[in-house]
């Protein structure tokens, strides 16, 4: 199995963290700016995206291991240091460029990722709040008498209908 393949996906998948990361900064200033709509499609381009990803890491893998069965190196997980360790240097040195692209990429889609979690939280306690100042408490607005000004009577106290004739 030749390790071209290998760089395919990889290339495939810097191409598709690009475009995450790009839908996700989009996502930010969507939510800033309340487009619920624009929000929604995005969300849906997202997904479709986030399932390419999903295929090509499932290529990657399925690559990645027959590339080492090739040089008679078969480990379960492999990794790229697994891999990095069975090529040449001029090999290595372009699949570490491709993983030095993808790295990055990762952390920034996640950092704003969770940007756009905080701002949704926030929001969502903003919407809440408005929702509790705007309905009244119901146990508020109902009549209920003073329970001290209502009489209370004993055994030893007689009513009108308990008096002597």
């Amino acid at each position: 199995m030749s390790l071209t393949k290998v760089k395919n996906v990889l290339h495939e998948l810097v191409e598709i963290h690009q475009k995450l990361l790009k839908l996700a900064i989009k996502k930010t200033d969507y939510i800033k700016k309340n487009e619920m709509k624009s929000l929604e499609q995005l969300v849906r381009e997202e997904t479709k995206w986030a399932q390419r990803l999903k295929v090509a890491e499932m290529v990657r893998m399925r690559e990645v291991q027959a590339f080492l069965e090739g040089v008679n190196k078969p480990l379960l997980n492999p990794t790229m240091k697994d891999v990095l360790g069975t090529v040449g240097k001029e090999e290595a040195a372009e699949l570490m460029q491709l993983q030095e692209q993808l790295l990055p990429l990762i952390i920034e889609m996640k950092r704003v990722n969770d940007h756009n979690k905080e701002l949704l939280e926030e929001s969502m306690s903003y919407i809440q709040l408005s929702m509790d100042l705007l309905s009244p408490q119901l146990t508020d607005m109902q009549y209920q008498r003073n329970q001290e000004a209502i009489p209370t009577y004993d055994n030893h106290t007689r009513s009108i209908f308990d008096s002597k004739a």
